[in-house]
């Protein structure tokens, strides 16, 4: 079989020369690694298995191997020339007295990717021939030489299958893919054709950006290579660009010690709107396009065909995105389908999952089996996208253990697998951990790289008309020099509202929640005013459609919490008894409701397109973040002791936190008499329960206000708001503080005046030692590592800290030492203690026994506190003994995330919730981590805890159409 040795690269060419040598040369060959090696990829020293057969005998001496990779070497005229100047060079440097190459070698091996004819006298062989005769053997005679170049290295990677599994996807030319029966067995004859027309087939089904076609009939669909821009991303302090990196990452084989490393899985962490979705689809899109480069223009369709070439021009000439070399085979997955799925049939695997999934887009079925034999014979990428999305406690705790069974079974078949999994940062608790996991953490826009997107979807949107493009800029630029706009600028999906919201206005709206509502507003206003029977209806009924649509937000946001529902969509039926409710309201006679409950709810899928068909039946809203937006004016649309008690049901779950920020963002801009019931909501959601009370879930909430800036306009709200946030430095450390840290940073840049609170706070934490210290630590040494007006301060507290160190208790020093052990800070490496010594893992279970002890237990409640202490219990720390202070350093689990789906009748009995807290609240202050670790566990349980069934339901939606 012929090789594209050309895409290999210079660098995996050495890695699949030296796999070569030691197969062929024998294990007396020595290989080296990336870096300086003074000339040589491999040598040897005395006799090996090589030439075989040979007039001379198998070589004995010293040799060296080198490789000479030249890129774009097919058909090149000038090959033989290029050869011979590389060999010249070397040569002259082992005679350079100065080059210290060290002694000159017996033996020469020079293996190449160009090709050399075979023609007697004229051909590239016989030139290459003459060139040693003449030119090389004279200044250095060379006991023996060989070239491997292009032909010789076919034929003998040819011979060694399990070599060539490991490049599969960067050397193996496209129209062997299609027809992957001819050099790979034990698969179905048809799976290469299937796998290659199902890439063309989902290039087309995922073209568009899913925003693009929201309000916009005029102009169509947005094509995602002519809008998608590569986003800026955090990974390891480094700034980089995510397509890029994952790209460049996927250039590199992921097998198990391939070249001596282990890759790891990623994570993108991005907010709402933030384009993880259009991420995990152009890196799809560009593994696509790729395996269709190789692929004979008449074997596509014409459609495909130009689809490629515009990606290829956009994205490479735009973005500078190079095409991977590597032909890894996209999956993209959405996890809230799976997770339906799985509520079906709970022991659907991933690969079952995807076997099905490209089954439906084929005319042959594709098993698990042959899946399975497909990722072990060849690069994949399989982006797992959307894990925030999976609300369900259930669903999740099912999904992470078919994530982790599909990647012991990639393990085991040693698969070349580029694995990357996208989630929203709230609420996150490494349940994807920092050991085992690459995490790229998306930031917010840059003012140049939010103008350079707009720019891009202007030019999609008007490209005939260049002085409405213009002008559209011009405004967009404007907005992006106003200090409260420039923040709703942040993320993809805001610049593109606020792009479409100045094509018709001039002034751009504040805050997210008029973001949203602006750009709903010029939606329906574009609507209304064309000249049709549509655009009259609309006019006639806003009030009602408005109503309609916010109130399935609501009912979808409400089903997508219940399990199955993950991807909820409402029947028709269900859209239609909605809006003939509201029409029964109005007093409209029943002839009037059915006739006209059917054209409102047509019209307003057909031309605001905002709700859509899904496809599996129903209707739904295509943009997480609409279906949020609509929900939260469903909740305001009542009166004030109704909108009261939603907004405190909803206050501590994560499931609703999207919808609650924008319905704390409608109360800021248009309920304002309601912002003191707001915040005196807080009080009545750390007084829920004992739970509450322990974990107080109001100051996570505040800190995501506080992000939010909905109170920027408002000293006394935004201060309000920092004392409650900080309420969380009475707590003991964990990873929110991390959050809480970097949000309040960037208020007191912002608003000096909350500066004062947050500096008392952090002194009274430090005066009060114990965990609050302990916390305040743990913000200081994320301060320290960033920047802004709490820096120096920051600094001088740590420099303190240390001071005092040497006068505390050994109690409070190892207290510290767990601290920095447990999160792996810079600035608190200091803190460590370098003579722990006797490292154990042991059970937190001992400590959860005095649980059973609380005085208030009854003897009913022992079997349900055995279930907590037998689930809880499984978690692990790691003590080490610390010689001079004769006490143990704790180390916590970061990634600690207990499985809390059956313990929903314990921690609802309060006996048990106190008993359980006294039993956190009493654990020594050396042993922070395990009371930590529960208080993560208690957190995890009242955000993830089902609220719907408590939210009032009078006047919003029909009994039989709420889950």
């Amino acid at each position: 079989m012929d090789y594209d040795l050309d895409r290999l690269g210079w660098r995996q060419m050495e890695h699949l020369a030296e796999s070569l040598v030691l197969n062929i040369l024998g294990n007396g060959v020595s290989v080296f690694g990336d870096g300086p090696d003074g000339g040589r990829e491999a040598v040897f020293d005395g006799p090996i298995k090589f030439p075989e057969p040979d007039p001379g005998g198998p070589w004995n001496g010293y040799g060296v191997v080198q490789v000479k990779h030249r890129t774009h070497s097919r058909g090149r005229s000038d090959n033989v020339q290029w050869l011979q100047s590389q060999i010249r060079e070397e040569v002259n440097e082992w005679l350079d007295p100065k080059s210290k190459r060290g002694k000159l070698p017996d033996y020469f091996l020079v293996i190449t990717n160009v090709g050399l004819s075979p023609e007697p006298e004229t051909g590239g062989w016989a030139k290459i021939e003459k060139y040693m005769r003449e030119k090389v053997l004279p200044r250095l005679p060379f006991k023996g030489w060989r070239i491997w170049d292009y032909t010789t290295l076919s034929r003998l990677l040819d011979d060694t299958s399990d070599i060539v599994r490991s490049y599969y996807g960067l050397i193996t030319p496209g129209d062997v893919l299609a027809r992957l029966h001819d050099y790979v067995t034990g698969l179905a004859p048809d799976l290469g054709d299937t796998l290659l027309t199902h890439a063309a087939k989902e290039l087309l089904a995922e073209q568009s950006v899913t925003l693009g076609q929201a309000g916009d009939r005029e102009e169509g669909r947005l094509a995602l290579n002519r809008v998608a821009v590569d986003l800026p991303a955090e990974w390891h302090d480094q700034d980089v660009k995510v397509v890029a990196h994952v790209l460049k990452r996927g250039e590199i084989s992921s097998r198990p010690n391939d070249d001596g490393t282990s890759h790891r899985p990623l994570v993108v962490l991005g907010g709402p709107g933030q384009g993880k979705t259009t991420v995990a689809q152009l890196i799809c899109q560009a593994y696509r396009v790729a395996q269709l480069l190789d692929v004979e223009d008449d074997r596509l369709p014409a459609e495909v065909r130009a689809l490629r070439d515009e990606f290829v021009g956009d994205i490479i000439g735009k973005l500078g995105i190079a095409i991977p070399d590597r032909r890894r085979w996209p999956f993209h997955v959405r996890l809230d389908r799976y997770a339906d799925a799985l509520a079906k049939n709970p022991d659907l695997t991933l690969l079952h999952f995807i076997a099905e999934r490209v089954s439906k887009r084929s005319v042959r079925e594709v098993t698990a089996a042959q899946m399975v034999d497909w990722l072990a014979r060849w690069p994949w990428v399989l982006i797992l996208d959307g894990m925030d999305e999976v609300s369900d406690p259930h669903d999740r705790d099912r999904i992470l253990g078919h994530i982790q069974d599909f990647r012991v079974e990639a393990a085991y078949r040693t698969a070349d697998l580029l694995l990357l999994v996208t989630t929203r940062p709230q609420g996150y608790l490494e349940e994807f951990p920092s050991e085992k996991y690459d995490h790229l953490s998306l930031r917010p826009l840059s003012t140049a790289e939010a103008l350079g997107y707009a720019e891009r979807l202007a030019e999609a949107r008007h490209p005939a008309d260049g002085e409405q493009r213009q002008e559209v800029l011009r405004r967009v630029g404007e907005a992006a020099t106003e200090e409260q706009a420039s923040r709703l600028m942040r993320s993809p999906l805001q610049v593109t509202i606020m792009t479409l919201l100045l094509e018709r206005r001039r002034r751009p709206p504040q805050h997210r929640f008029g973001l949203f509502k602006g750009y709903y507003d010029t939606v329906f206003a574009r609507e209304v005013a064309k000249r049709t029977v549509d655009a009259g209806l609309l006019d006639r009924h806003d009030a009602l459609i408005h109503q309609l649509q916010a109130e399935a937000g609501l009912l979808l946001q409400a089903r997508s919490e219940r399990e199955g529902e993950a991807e909820a969509a409402l029947p028709l039926d269900n859209l239609r008894a909605l809006a003939a409710r509201l029409l029964r309201e109005e007093d409209n006679e029943a002839d009037v409701v059915d006739d006209l409950s059917t054209r409102l709810v047509d019209v307003a899928g057909r031309r605001l397109v905002l709700l859509t068909p899904r496809p599996n039946g129903g209707f739904g809203f295509e943009v997480r973040s609409l279906q949020e937006f609509m929900a939260a004016r469903a909740l305001l649309s009542d009166s004030d002791p109704v909108v009261t008690q939603r907004l405190t049901v909803l206050a501590s779950s994560n499931h609703w936190r999207n919808t609650w920020l924008f319905a704390a963002g409608g109360v800021f801009a248009e309920k304002r008499h309601l912002r003191e019931m707001l915040m005196s909501l807080f009080a009545t959601v750390n007084q829920g329960d004992n739970i509450a009370l322990a974990v107080r879930p109001a100051a996570h909430l505040a800190v995501d206000l506080l992000e939010e800036n909905v109170a920027d306009a408002s000293p006394k709200f935004q201060k309000a708001l920092a004392g409650e946030a900080l309420e969380l430095l009475r707590h003991h450390p964990d990873l929110h503080l991390k959050r809480l840290a970097e949000v309040l940073a960037d208020v007191v840049e912002r608003m000096p005046a909350v500066e004062d609170i947050v500096i008392r706070a952090v002194k009274d934490a430090f005066a009060a030692s114990g965990r609050p210290a302990l916390s305040a630590l743990m913000v200081c040494a994320t301060w320290v590592g960033g920047e802004g007006r709490l820096v120096e301060r920051a600094r001088a507290w740590l420099a303190e800290a240390r001071t005092d160190l040497a006068q505390v208790s050994p109690r409070q020093r190892g207290a510290v030492a767990g601290l920095a052990a447990t999160f792996p800070f810079v600035q608190l490496r200091e803190f460590e203690l370098t003579s722990l010594m006797a490292r154990r893992r042991e059970s937190i279970s001992a400590a959860m026994d005095v649980v059973r002890q609380h005085p208030t237990l009854t003897q009913g409640d022992l079997p349900l506190v055995d279930r907590i202490i037998e689930t809880l219990g499984m978690a692990e720390v790691e003590r080490s003994h610390w010689p001079e202070g004769g006490l143990d350093v704790v180390r916590g689990d970061r990634s600690y995330r207990p499985d809390l789906s059956g313990l929903g009748p314990a921690l609802d009995n309060q006996r048990v919730a106190a008993a359980l807290i006294a039993a956190m609240d009493d654990v020594g202050l050396a042993d922070w981590p395990i009371a930590s670790m529960l208080r993560r566990a208690l957190t995890l349980w009242v955000q993830r805890r089902p609220v719907t069934g408590l939210l009032p339901r009078a006047g919003l939606t029909d009994p039989g159409a709420w889950p």
